[in-house]
């Protein structure tokens, strides 16, 4: 590299770019006199940057072009005006350089915008990677959560059902439905309690538990009802008593609706389905999952923690909550297409049903925890009242899930209950 070269090569990398146009301070005049282009004029070129070696002046650019529109020249300027520009090849003197021009600024600028763009962009990936939770494999889930007495039917529609079936077989039938994001382990204390009298039937429901999400995605109420249709037909069940807490007994009470020749008992534990104002503050999960955009990062962030948060808003036994219990629900929420399911259910609006109540004949058994913040015990009475043949047992002292905050006084009310006592 000759010393023109290197001269130049150390230049543009102290400004970061090649110059277009030299040009000097004291007069800041570019005039076509003193154009020289720069493909055609190399000897210029050499003479301006061996000026510079000498004086060793500091050197600054800014863009300049030909008014005609050709390309862009090399002006070098003389001492103070135009006349300092010699025609006969003399070596012009350069002066102290000019600041940068507004386009160069400009151009700095845009690259200073798109390194912090770019630097924020990084981060946030990087933030993403460390708290994204991938899928989990039903393989694994099933190796960890199927043991006995779990079994699977597969449906119709290609759906695999997660049912446990338990107690004899001569019995009456008890089918019981569970909550939304929760799973049949919320009714094991019931049928630890139960199975010895009756048949204790608990399944998981499309989008839940090992169930997981199914081939129709039909996550309505409606969605709901065919699939504890088809589970009690593929189980041989020509009648049998039916319960569910929250969700499950929104489901429970349209399946009775629509198949009360088949329902002996209705039991409706801490049941949606009536509307009420909902008790301040909304769990996260439930925000989350009802706001368009942001729901879809439920598709890839589920932190642990938003069950802990959500287990503690539901229950008033604290003792309940378990590391085990939290786990579980996490789990069931990361099985591939789950989640995807749980955003499509949450943003489902069901048709009310609290005018049909009048209609439903069988007997009811309405149990509430008086703490209920997820579905306030006030839309216990719209259930009591609007069924005819109910009866309502409150709980003090207890949240969203008496089934396992009050396994045992909940259980024995359910055995007289079904005993006709």
């Amino acid at each position: 590299m000759n010393i023109f070269t290197d001269h130049f090569a150390r230049w543009t990398h102290h400004f970061g770019h090649s110059p277009d146009v030299i040009t000097d301070t004291g007069a800041n005049i570019c005039n076509d006199r003193a154009f020289l282009d720069i493909q055609r004029s190399e000897h210029a070129v050499r003479l301006f940057f061996l000026n510079s070696l000498r004086t060793n002046e500091p050197i600054r650019a800014r863009n300049a072009h030909d008014r005609r529109g050709l390309s862009p020249r090399l002006c070098l300027t003389g001492s103070g005006s135009d006349k300092g520009q010699q025609d006969n090849g003399e070596e012009s003197k350069v002066l102290h350089g000019p600041m940068l021009n507004r386009n160069s600024y400009d151009v700095i600028a845009m690259r200073k915008l798109l390194m912090i763009g770019g630097g924020i962009l990084l981060v946030a990936l990087a933030a993403f990677l460390y708290v994204r939770e991938p899928d989990i494999t039903r393989a694994a889930l099933e190796a960890k959560y199927a043991g006995s007495p779990s079994q699977f039917f597969m449906l119709p529609d290609g759906a695999s059902a997660h049912v446990r079936d338990r107690g004899p077989r001569h019995a009456l039938p008890l089918v019981l439905l569970h909550g939304s994001n929760a799973s049949l382990f919320t009714w094991e204390p019931w049928a630890n309690r139960l199975s010895d009298t009756f048949r204790v039937i608990t399944m998981d429901l499309p989008g839940h538990g090992l169930t997981g999400a199914v081939p129709n995605r039909d996550y309505s109420q409606e969605g709901m009802v065919k699939f504890i249709k088809e589970v009690t037909v593929a189980l041989g069940l020509e009648k049998f008593a039916l319960g569910g807490n929250s969700m499950g007994g929104r489901a429970a009470t349209l399946f009775t609706l629509e198949h009360q020749d088949v329902v002996t008992h209705l039991v409706l534990v801490d049941p949606g389905g009536f509307p009420v104002k909902q008790v301040p503050p909304t769990p996260l999960a439930f925000r989350i999952m009802r706001t368009p955009i942001l729901n879809r990062l439920l598709l890839y962030i589920t932190p642990r923690s938003i069950f802990v948060d959500a287990l503690n808003d539901a229950v008033s036994h604290k003792e309940i909550i378990t590391d085990e219990m939290i786990d579980r629900y996490w789990d069931f929420v990361r099985l591939e297409g789950t989640r995807a399911a749980t955003i499509v259910r949450g943003n489902i609006q069901d048709k009310p049903i609290k005018e049909r109540f009048g209609t439903i004949k069988v007997p009811t058994l309405i149990l509430w925890g008086e703490e209920d913040r997820v579905i306030p015990v006030d839309a216990a009475d719209g259930f009591h009242n609007g069924i005819p043949n109910s009866t309502l047992i409150l709980y003090p002292m207890t949240g969203h899930i008496p089934q396992e905050e009050l396994p045992d006084r909940s259980a024995a009310d359910v055995r007289m209950f079904l005993n006709g006592q």
